[in-house]
């Protein structure tokens, strides 16, 4: 095989990738690779580990693409992928299916968790409201009977270390669907009566009004 060629195998997942790619995501690709063929590039290290587009090889795999072409780079240009070959509504095809298939995708919390333990400061990559939304998506996740899960006191309750450089942590608590159902009703419902934007703000009111009312 030629110098600036690898074999798809030769590529290596990144476990750790930050960024889930559910079927649907998955699927949407595949699609974009078999109707108008190859257009994004990955990007992989020295060793062949893919450092962005687990999603595009996962994919690619799955449509039967094998041959990787490589273009070695420092950084200093951009590497354009130039197609000669498509119609006007492949073009328009191609770009809708780049742009939704990468709204498909989800970030995984608990990479992103290990990242910030790491000592990497996410508030480059994630504002307050952006790093509340992550965490709402752990706090929704209903425990039913028909999935059980063993799990310690501390697990039902736990701080979670700092997202952004300690400026906010992040309280998981677990709750049965009634339960889960009840707290969403009264936070919104104190939203609504404080004139505040969010559930952690809600939570503080709800916190304030029980000192207050003990006191």
């Amino acid at each position: 095989m030629a110098k600036n060629a690898l074999h798809i195998a030769d590529l290596t997942q990144d476990p750790r990738n930050a960024r889930k790619h559910n079927e649907r995501n998955l699927d949407m690709i595949e699609r974009s690779l078999q109707e108008v063929g190859a257009a994004r590039s990955i990007f992989i290290d020295e060793d062949n580990n893919i450092l962005a587009g687990n999603g595009t090889v996962q994919a690619a795999e799955k449509a039967g693409i094998t041959n990787v072409r490589i273009v070695e780079a420092n950084g200093d240009e951009i590497i354009a992928v130039k197609r000669t070959n498509l119609t006007a509504e492949q073009k328009r095809k191609l770009s809708l299916f780049d742009n939704r298939s990468s709204d498909l995708a989800e970030w995984d919390v608990e990479a992103l968790q290990e990242l910030a333990d790491g000592g990497l400061d996410l508030s480059n990559f994630f504002n307050n409201d952006e790093i509340e939304e992550l965490g709402r998506h752990v706090e929704h996740n209903v425990i039913t009977d028909d999935e059980p899960i063993e799990r310690d006191h501390d697990a039902f309750t736990q701080t979670a270390n700092s997202y952004l450089n300690g400026t906010i942590r992040q309280i998981v608590l677990y709750f049965n669907p009634e339960q889960f159902e009840n707290v969403c009703s009264r936070l919104e419902s104190v939203m609504e009566r404080e004139g505040v934007t969010n559930h952690t703000e809600a939570f503080l009111k709800l916190l304030e009004y029980y000192e207050g009312s003990n006191e």
